[in-house]
């Protein structure tokens, strides 16, 4: 099964820069669902994606998508849509849309064939502004102006730090996560800017 929950760094990725400080109360980037239970097939009402194996986990570990996953990634429901809300929504999919190695990648393996993984698509919005930096990974632009972009760039650092999603995000990008342990490590200690800030590392397969 999919173990990348199993497997941790050296150490935490808190190297990573806190250009922002200032805590604030909003609700954490996580949020637990029930699992997805009223995929019907009628795509007469509403565009459905396979159900999978549900209402069990698929092969590889992905869990059923919740039931509400397609409102929360709407950006054009006023009432529903909500980034913060999608993203955590769809955390458990996010091995479906990168091919990382099962095996030499243990920190960040893909489970891009798991039967459940269908359910995940309408999260190609929280994907693609995870991914809408400047420069390196390490510099997320998830703040914007817009209804829907409900994240604040007060909160960044903090996520960084502290959701251990993040670690998926920032290491699916290399096959051989061993490689890059070693070379982002010393004093055991992790330091991704010695990853992401190398520009040896721009233009390499890994």
């Amino acid at each position: 099964s999919n173990n990348q929950k199993d497997r941790e760094l050296p150490v935490s990725l808190s190297s990573i820069r806190n250009k922002h400080k200032k805590k604030q109360n909003k609700a954490p980037l996580q949020r637990t669902f029930r699992a997805g239970s009223t995929f019907d097939g009628d795509v007469f009402d509403a565009y459905e994606y396979s159900s999978g194996n549900c209402p069990d986990e698929g092969s590889l570990g992905v869990p059923c998508a919740p039931d509400d996953i397609a409102d929360l990634c709407n950006k054009y429901d006023r009432d529903n849509g909500s980034f913060r809300e999608c993203l955590a929504a769809c955390e458990p999919g996010f091995c479906c849309v990168h091919d990382a190695d099962r095996e030499l990648n243990f920190l960040a393996p893909n489970c891009n064939t798991d039967e459940n993984c269908a359910q995940y698509a309408y999260c190609y919005i929280a994907w693609w502004k995870l991914h809408d930096t400047i420069g390196p990974a390490l510099f997320l632009q998830i703040e914007q102006d817009d209804e829907f972009y409900d994240v604040n760039a007060d909160e960044i650092a903090d996520y960084q730090n502290e959701n251990p999603f993040f670690q998926q995000v920032l290491l699916h990008h290399f096959d051989d996560i061993q490689v890059i342990i070693d070379d982002g490590t010393v004093d055991n200690e992790f330091n991704a800017d010695r990853i992401f800030l190398d520009p040896d590392y721009w233009e390499t397969d890994i």
